[in-house]
């Protein structure tokens, strides 16, 4: 079962065995909180997979919605973590596992989302004039488009060593 909501008005009726989280720690203030109340969510021996994007010793916060322009469109609020932040957040999980995955493997994935964006922009332009009456579809789509291309030089830069994806496998207690 997939479950896509709110998660700070989720209230599950079930325990689950596995909960899988994909890039959206990063757009969270307080994971430890989150984590505690996942923990709580998991059946016995049950497994959290996070993977998060990672700087290599430094935390980057996004306050500031009035002079970053990142933090305002796209993670407002959020934490991009450093390599190794979610050891140790929660009690009632043990860490299992840890994977970093270069971050030159993220660069290509956003080249081809950035190759997408542009082969499919009449389309999408549409769709936005479509489904988003209040978007300016053009600048809506060069402000992700920009975003694209300063993730992919970040991710790429220092041979991806320095930006990467962390992977976490974590089980209940």
């Amino acid at each position: 079962r997939v479950v896509k909501t709110d998660i700070s008005e989720y209230r599950p009726e079930v325990r689950y065995d596995r909960i899988v989280s994909i890039e959206m720690f990063e757009h969270i203030r307080n994971p430890a909180k989150l984590m505690n109340r996942i923990a709580e969510w998991l059946n016995p021996g049950g497994t959290l997979f996070i993977q998060v994007f990672s700087h290599k010793y430094l935390p980057h916060h996004f306050d500031d919605v009035e002079n970053s322009w990142m933090a305002k469109s796209f993670f407002t609020g959020g934490m991009m973590p450093y390599d190794g932040f979610y050891n140790e957040l929660c009690a009632d999980l043990d860490l299992k596992n840890i994977w970093t995955i270069s971050g030159l493997n993220y660069h290509q994935t956003l080249e081809r989302w950035l190759e997408n964006l542009d082969n499919n922009r009449q389309e999408i332009t549409e769709q936005l004039r479509t489904t988003h009456t209040q978007s300016n579809a053009p600048v809506d789509i060069n402000r992700y488009r920009l975003f694209l291309i300063i993730c992919s030089e970040l991710f790429r830069f220092n041979q991806g060593r320095s930006w990467h994806l962390m992977q976490y496998l974590f089980e209940s207690k």
